[in-house]
């Protein structure tokens, strides 16, 4: 089969990658071409085939306040390159590039799914990250929409790094937790009626372990502004660190859906939680 060339994307690549991505899926071209703009396209890789366009694109983004953590995004093939191993090559490149710059662990976001006339869109992709080593850690029930699934998988490229994170419970200043706060609540990206609460954690207060700095009642708030808003689920994360959290959580009708292991760093998971409105009044 011909080869593919691979080099850094560029700026003036944009508009060619956005309408190969639009060309599988519109709301990604949608969003491939906001992020491009807010964020540019530093950490991205496009395939280059024998007419010297934008064939294929794949790419990361560092994930903020974690210790070398990155994430997939944006990886895709014109409709003429499938089916022949140079998305598992693009994919690859894109992984040796992260093995250089010292990337810890690396997470891709997929979905099941199902187009009416192609099938599963993204079957031959999770065959390629699976191919190379990742692993599904998270399965997100009705994220994208009723019926269509979010999958996370996860791939550590450094096993080595770092040590055990410390067990929180043995720290002396144990009993200085953060005060967590909901400061808003917004639609998820790329979703149809999944929330999710923004919180921040400004200030630590003394034993404050013993609560999370919300509650039931809190979460009762939110949960009823969403429903109101039209909103069908709502989706959190918190770190693994926080153990105060859970019951509140629990006594509002929050599921813990599961965790990605060691995403801020080894030792320390991001813990994912989820709530079907459809009991809210």
């Amino acid at each position: 089969m011909p080869s593919l060339r691979f080099r850094e994307m560029e700026p003036d690549d944009i508009d060619a990658v956005v309408r190969l991505i639009t060309d599988v899926d519109d709301d990604d071209g949608e969003g491939a071409a906001a992020d491009f703009a807010a964020h540019g396209v530093d950490g991205h890789v496009v395939a280059i085939g024998g007419g010297g366009a934008p064939v294929g694109v794949s790419g990361f983004r560092h994930v903020p306040a974690t210790e070398r953590t990155s994430s997939l995004s944006w990886t895709y093939l014109a409709r003429e390159q499938r089916g022949q191993g140079h998305g598992r090559a693009l994919i690859e490149h894109v992984i040796g590039r992260l093995r250089q710059l010292g990337c810890r662990k690396v997470f891709v976001k997929t979905s099941d799914y199902v187009d009416p006339d192609e099938g599963p869109l993204y079957r031959a992709a999770i065959g390629a990250y699976e191919s190379l080593g990742f692993t599904r850690e998270l399965t997100a029930l009705d994220f994208h929409d009723a019926g269509e699934n979010l999958m996370i998988h996860g791939l550590c490229l450094d096993p080595t790094a770092g040590g055990p994170a410390a067990d929180p419970m043995a720290d002396p200043m144990a009993d200085e937790w953060p005060a967590i706060e909901f400061v808003g609540l917004h639609e998820i990206d790329d979703t149809d009626g999944a929330y999710t609460f923004e919180w921040s954690a400004p200030r630590t207060f003394p034993f404050a372990g013993k609560r999370a700095g919300f509650d039931r009642a809190d979460l009762a708030l939110g949960l009823g502004n969403v429903k109101r808003a039209g909103g069908r689920k709502v989706f959190l994360t918190f770190p693994s660190n926080l153990p105060a959290i859970a019951e509140p959580l629990r006594s509002a009708g929050f599921e813990r859906i599961g965790r990605l292991e060691d995403y801020y760093e080894r030792g320390l998971h991001e813990l994912h939680f989820a709530h079907d409105l459809s009991g809210v009044p």
